[in-house]
This record gives structure tokens, sequence and C-alpha cells, in this order.
């Protein structure tokens, strides 16, 4: 029997190869779960070889692998190797041999590889001729089936001149060159419709007179050493010589259909096929390899029915996560008062349950007016609302009436309240003046004898929801149970609008006189008058209650039950509609 082994060659093989995985594999078989977990034998790739008959018991070509994967002792392991023309895709014809689990080389001489060429292959002598190599790991046994392991390399061997014959001139080789448009692509959602993925070709011989040259290409994992999967363009013409491929088509094939995810190696082959009546020409193929780079499809954008908004994040061009904040005067409204440029906003909002969503318009696109209310929908993914402006923007979100309002700096809705009243002096002559409400101290009066004529000063600040909106979140206390509010009584707070007789002035003005014709706040409708003079409102906490304004309300007051103490934890002036909301502390 011929011997097959070399054992040093062997050791020499296998220490080369250890930790190593080969890159010029043609085939890997997929291995799923438990026992077919991961496949761990290798293959080395030879070198070339040109035989020598001079040597015909010497090794020729050796192969050389790492072992397969390790399985329990009921499996036992055995290696198939093949050994054929790269040209077949008929196995029955390869020289075949089993070996045992030990054995992890196979080597030829110069003897048994010419023998095969020559006499089994009916290959020219003198030509080199491309070979495949194939070994397959197997197990027999256990209870569960073990999913083999292949592994597949090509070489070229020359077989030599037989004494007496001559070798027949050697053709020219055809070669096909394939140029990639990139070697390394990533894959775009937004770009499904383009093309992402290319290949141009060149054949560096003239097509023989008589003949047509169509070619074939192929795209395909690069594990499909057999290209069983590929992907087909047929009948392309010699003109042409270029293949395309779809972002949604490369998206779709690697993923669904070759099943795999993140970076996936593809192989591209094109082949070049003669047709004429004169003799058959053999078809000529070229393979590249790339990397293509697959997305992940973003989320379904759905719309949330059920979702009750309970806080908004405004995020876009110039601002990054500016909160809403909830109004005072309506918990059904989030506001914020933002500069924003020129781009894109959008409004994350999340509802009592801790769940994300986004606000998109009801209808349409959602182009932004002024002052104009756009029903809007709560959406599982983002939505990008335009800005053409540089403005400040009061952004007003109404979670009842399920509205997105936009306030430009210039809308009427943005100008704070304002005063004008009459302060008169004993005499004829008197002074008008003014007074713009924004933030800043308010004086609120009772009747209590303790407190002064002029009230004592509590801290409001403007809503962020409506500028002529009022808010004092400081503890209001009184020792009766009758007052109201009035905007001030320093004349220093007020603008002198037109004034009476050259040289009069009102700060010096007596202080009676001027606290009976100071602006004020109180009940619309006063009840229980007594004698005119000392009018009373029932005061109910946490409800709005409507209001005039004037400079003669010293007798109307808000009055508690059973003539108890004030005690407040919030006052809030509605001026835009007059009412007035107090509540109560506990």
């Amino acid at each position: 029997m011929k011997k097959y082994f070399f054992y040093a060659a062997a050791a020499f093989a296998i220490a080369s190869l250890a930790g190593c995985k080969n890159d010029n594999l043609e085939e890997e078989t997929p291995q799923g779960p438990e026992i077919n977990g991961e496949a761990t034998m290798t293959l080395e790739t030879p070198k070339d070889v040109v035989l020598d008959k001079t040597k015909p018991t010497e090794a020729a070509l050796t192969f050389a692998w790492t072992a397969a994967r390790e399985l329990p002792e009921e499996y036992v392991l055995t290696y198939t190797a093949e050994l054929n023309l790269a040209s077949s895709k008929d196995w029955s014809a390869a020289d075949k041999k089993e070996l045992d689990a030990d054995v992890l080389t196979l080597s030829y001489t110069n003897a048994d590889l010419q023998k095969l060429l020559v006499e089994t292959w009916k290959q020219t002598a003198g030509t080199a001729v491309e070979l495949q190599f194939r070994v397959t790991a197997s197990w027999t046994g256990g209870a569960e089936k073990a999913e083999p392991e292949v592994q597949t390399v090509k070489v070229k061997v020359t077989p030599y001149a037989e004494e007496g014959t001559d070798p027949e001139p050697e053709e020219p080789e055809t070669t096909i060159t394939i140029t990639p448009s990139a070697n390394n692509v990533t894959l775009e959602e937004a770009k499904d419709e383009e093309v992402a993925l290319s290949f141009t070709w060149a054949i560096d011989t003239e097509t023989p007179e008589g003949y047509t040259l169509t070619y074939t290409a192929e795209l395909t994992k690069a594990s499909d050493a057999e290209f069983a999967e590929a992907k087909k363009i047929e009948n392309i013409s010699a003109d042409a010589a270029k293949a395309e491929y779809f972002t949604k088509d490369l998206q779709q094939w690697i993923t669904e259909v070759w099943l795999v995810s993140g970076t996936a190696e593809l192989a591209f082959r094109v082949t070049a096929n003669y047709a004429g009546e004169g003799e058959a020409i053999e078809p000529v193929t070229a393979v590249a390899k790339v990397k293509v780079t697959t997305y992940t499809p973003a989320p379904e954008n759905v719309e949330l029915t059920d979702f009750t908004v309970a806080g908004a994040t405004f995020n876009g061009a110039g601002i990054s996560n500016v909160a809403a904040t909830q109004a005072y005067e309506n918990e059904a409204l989030y506001a914020a008062l933002q500069t924003l440029t020129t781009g894109e906003l959008t409004i994350a909002v999340t509802d009592g349950a801790g769940r994300n969503g986004y606000l998109a318009p009801a209808e349409g696109e959602g182009a932004f007016s002024d002052g104009t209310a756009v029903p809007y929908k709560v959406m599982s993914q983002p939505f990008a609302w335009g800005f053409s402006e540089n403005d400040e923007n009061r952004l007003i979100i109404n979670t009842t009436d399920k509205t997105l309002t936009i306030y430009a700096s210039k809308n009427e809705f943005n100008k704070p309240y304002y005063v004008e009243f009459n302060y008169a002096k004993r005499e004829t002559n008197g002074w008008t003046l003014a007074r713009t409400c924004t933030s800043g101290n308010y004086y609120m009066r009772s009747n209590d004898s303790g407190d002064s004529w002029a009230g004592k000063p509590y801290n409001f600040t403007q809503s962020l929801a409506d500028p002529q909106v009022l808010v004092c979140t400081d503890k209001v206390s009184f020792g009766s149970a009758k007052f109201h509010i009035k905007l001030g009584i320093t004349i220093s707070d007020y603008v002198i609008v037109t004034q009476g007789t050259e040289g009069d002035n009102p700060t010096t003005d007596g202080k009676a006189n001027f606290s009976g014709r100071s602006y004020g706040f109180a009940p619309l409708k006063a009840t229980n008058s007594i004698g005119g003079r000392d009018m009373g409102c029932p005061y109910v906490s946490g409800e709005w209650m409507s209001m005039e304004e004037g400079v003669s309300i010293n007798s109307k007051w808000w009055t508690f039950p059973n003539d108890t103490k004030v005690d407040l934890s919030m006052v809030i002036i509605d001026l835009r509609n007059m009412r007035a909301k107090f509540v109560s502390a506990e």
C-alpha cells in the first residue's frame, strides 16, 4: 500500500496552523446550538506544485488541518479527504480517502498526482491544473445528530511530460479582473432605493471569431462555496460588464435569505460564457469578495391612542432637553419659553405610567402657524417639527384639547397686562398713571387693623403658559377674614402718562387720598352690603372667581366663612380673563 502520511510534515503544519483561521476558505459549515457548536477545524492552503518525475515516491503535496470540535465520548469522529478538479462540480470522480480522528494530514507523492491528473482526469502533461481539496469531519453515534464540519482549498499542480512525448503548447490562460465599487459597504435604510454596491469587470482576451460572449453574475455569502444560494444576473452583454445591487435587496438577502446579521462577507462570481458553432469553449470564472454591513431597521412608528401626556421635553436646533413647566392656573397646560433657531424641533412626552412618546401633527405635515392651535397625536417614534425663523417662542401643550400652540415674540398674546388710571388731588388737577403688569411685588390688603393701609407685598411671577397670569406661591397669611389685592401702592411703581398743574407732584400728596384711589382687584359682585361700605364676597378654595379692577375697590372684599383667618398657599390672578383663584393652605 502506498504511503500517504508523513508525520514530520504533519507536525510542522499543525504548529503553523495553531490558533489561526484560514482567510482563503472556500466553504464553511454553519453551526447550530448545543452539540452543533462553533466550528474549530481550519485547513491550510498549500503552495502550487510542479511535479518531479525523478522523485516519484516523494511527497509532492501535503494537506494539513486542525482538529474538529470536541464532542462527548459516545460520538466517533472520522475525516473524509477528497481531491478533485476545481472545474468539476461532481465529487463522485474525486480521489477519496477515509481517515481516523487522529490523522490530521494527507500527502500525495509525485507519482500519485501524475497518475490522477493524466490517467484518471485526462489532463495535459506540462499544463498547470487547478485542483480542489475538501476535508469533511463527521460523527457517528450519540443521541443527537452532529452536523459535519467542511473546509475546502484550491491549489495548482503541473504534471510532468512522460518520456517520448512532448507537451502540447500551453495556451494563454484567460483571466477576468473584477473591480467592486467598495470593499466595505454600510447599508443605510434611508437609501433603500439606491444602488449600494456594484461590480465591473474586464476580460483579458478577445472573443474568438464566430463566438458570442455573455456573462453571468452571482452574489452570495462567502461561506456558500458552491454558490447554491446565489442571486444570479444572467445574459449580461459583453459590452455591459457590470452588475448593480440596491440597498433594499442586499438588506433582505443578507438578513432574511442568507441569515447573516451585522457584517457579512459576500462573494461575487462572474462567469464568461462563449456560444458558437465551433468547438466548445470552457467558461471562465473569477471571484471577488467584499464586506457589507446591514442596518437595524427603525422600529415601527405607531400611534399611542391611550397615551395621556403628563410631561414634555423639547429638543432641537439651539435647545437640548428643555423641560416644559406645568401651569399652576391649568394643570392641563405644559409650557416653555425658548428661542428657537431655524431647523427642527422634537417634542418627547411621558405619561403617568412612565411610557415615552412623541408629539406629531394629527393631520398633514404639521406646519406651525403663529398663534394657531395644531391638533396633535402621540407616536412611538420621533417627529421633526420644522422652523424657518429665529425667534423667542412660547410653546404650549394643551393635554385636554390635545393641541400644540406656538406664539412668536411679536404675537399679541405675549404682551403683558397694562393698566392706566387717574390719580386726582382734592383739587381738580391730577395725573394719569400707568403700569405694565409683569413679575414683581403686588400688595394684598385685609381689613385687619394690624395691616398698613398699603397692604403687604407678595412676589408674583408670570405664568409660562400666559404672560397675563400672575402666580404667587408664597404663604399668604392675614389676621382677618377679609382681603383684596392691589397692583401696588408706591407711586414710583407707576409711569406718569399725563400730569396736572405744573409743579404738582403725586409723591408728595397726602397718603390718605392716594390710598383711596390706588388701582386694585376685588370680587366682581360683592354681597352682604352693609351701608354701602363693607361689601364681601364668599371665597371658595381652588375655584375660579370673577373679579373687577379699578380705583374704588377698598370696600369690596373676599371673605372667609365664619370670619376665619386668611391662610393661603397660592394666589393666581388671571388678568386676561379677569378672574382669581385662591388655594387654602393645609
